[in-house]
């Protein structure tokens, strides 16, 4: 199978059913970390063996303050690493003080950060007034699940929205920052 299809087509609504039936009482919750940390394993040992391209744009990914939930951000990293990107895939939970650090050192074309809760959403709401000052500028995109369901959240965010899936996420990348 090409690996959109296996990351959107079986491991994504895999992990959407684990985690209703795990909502439902059907599942322990030790059961829904063993499934998603055994695919998470995986698409990470996929990421790891592609190859950096030094001179390709540079792109940070990962996941805003407060959110465990990466393997959508995984998944983008995945994607855009395969397409000839350098891409830093950074995990969950990622400091918005040390991520501004980090970018004014490394000095990305692009910082991508997902948030599937309000709480975890509002954190990112001073990314773009912190990369404001930096020189070159990365350009700020976002993505996840509440952005997905709530426009006005959505509308509100400074910085591109990527999108409601790795997919098009990848695709609005592509756009961006051609190689």
């Amino acid at each position: 199978f090409d690996l959109g299809a296996v990351c959107l087509d079986i491991i994504q609504p895999c992990l959407v059913a684990i985690g209703e039936a795990w909502y439902r009482g059907e599942l322990r919750i030790a059961t829904e970390h063993f499934a998603s940390q055994y695919l998470r394993g995986r698409l990470l040992g996929l990421f790891q063996s592609l190859p950096l391209r030094p001179r390709a744009p540079r792109i940070l990914i990962g996941c805003a303050p407060g959110e465990f939930h990466e393997i959508g951000s995984l998944m983008l990293a995945l994607f855009l690493r395969r397409d000839g990107y350098r891409v830093d895939f950074l995990g969950a939970d990622v400091h918005i003080g040390d991520l501004f650090e980090f970018a004014r050192l490394e000095r990305p074309a692009l910082i991508c950060l997902s948030a599937n809760s309000e709480n975890t959403a509002r954190e990112l709401r001073t990314m773009q007034a912190k990369l404001a000052g930096m020189r070159p500028r990365p350009r700020f995109g976002f993505g996840g699940l509440i952005f997905n369901l709530d426009a006005v959240l959505r509308n509100s965010m400074p910085g591109l929205y990527l999108g409601d899936s790795a997919a098009t996420a990848r695709d609005a990348v592509r756009q961006l920052l051609p190689i």
